[in-house]
Formats: structure tokens, C-alpha cells, sequence
């Protein structure tokens, strides 16, 4: 058992970074995996299936340490719906972000009603005087 992750791996040269026309080819970036990682008997079909590679943050520091004039970056995409990430590594760093979903804004007050997190908008005027009558 464990967690699988579906990883997306593109290397840049770190001169032209991110520029499109920076990007290696994917055979490359074998190469440099085989010449780094080796050691560490993995299955670097990282491309096409879903992996269990929970050393990949320290893995890929290691291999961006040892190739400073590259930039990778990394796409996960894990078991849960809501684990969709992006990393980059240079120089033996690493910076990641969590995907966000979130719904855009809605304009409440074309349907008549009072956005909450708008402080600005009036209060309506309630239907029902009595009901909402102040004491």
C-alpha cells in the first residue's frame, strides 16, 4: 500500500527559464535522471504512471544541486481530487504551491440580495415589518 502520485517532470535551461524554447527534451532529462538518481532503483516511467515516490522534494534538490544549469519543475497529482501541486528546483532549492479551486465572485446584488463580504452594499429592506421590528 502507499500514496501514489502522478508526476509530471520538464527540465529549462536555467539561463532562458521559462521561456518555452528552454525546455530539454524528455530524453535529456533521462539521461541526467540515470546519471544522478540511479542509485536509487526507482522506475522513472514517472511520465506515464502513477508512482510512489515520497523522497522526490530531497531526490530533486539532490539532482538540481548537481545540475545547476537546469531549472525543474514538477507536477503532482495524487489520489485525493484536491492534492494537485507544482514545485520548482534550482541550485538545490526547491518552492512549491498547492493548486487552488475556488468558485470566482458572484454579483448578488443583481438578484437582489446583499453579498456578506460586502460591507459597502445597503441593507435590503426587510418584507415584513413587524417581524424584524427593533425593541
Amino acid at each position: 500500500m502507499g500514496y501514489q502520485t502522478y508526476f509530471s517532470i520538464e527540465a529549462f535551461k536555467a539561463d532562458e527559464f521559462p521561456t518555452l524554447g528552454s525546455q530539454i527534451p524528455t530524453v535529456e532529462l533521462a539521461e541526467i535522471f540515470d546519471k544522478h538518481l540511479k542509485s536509487k532503483d526507482m522506475e522513472y516511467e514517472y511520465l506515464e504512471d502513477c508512482i510512489k515516490w515520497y523522497t522526490y522534494d530531497e531526490d530533486m534538490c539532490h539532482l538540481s544541486s548537481c545540475e545547476p544549469d537546469y531549472v525543474f519543475v514538477v507536477e503532482g497529482d495524487g489520489e485525493e481530487s484536491d492534492d494537485t501541486w507544482k514545485a520548482v528546483f534550482h541550485n538545490g532549492k526547491s518552492v512549491q504551491v498547492q493548486q487552488q479551486s475556488y468558485f470566482p465572485d458572484m454579483d448578488l446584488s443583481s438578484i437582489g440580495l446583499k453579498d456578506p463580504l460586502d460591507p459597502t452594499a445597503p441593507d435590503p429592506e426587510p418584507e415584513n415589518q413587524y417581524f424584524f421590528a427593533k425593541e
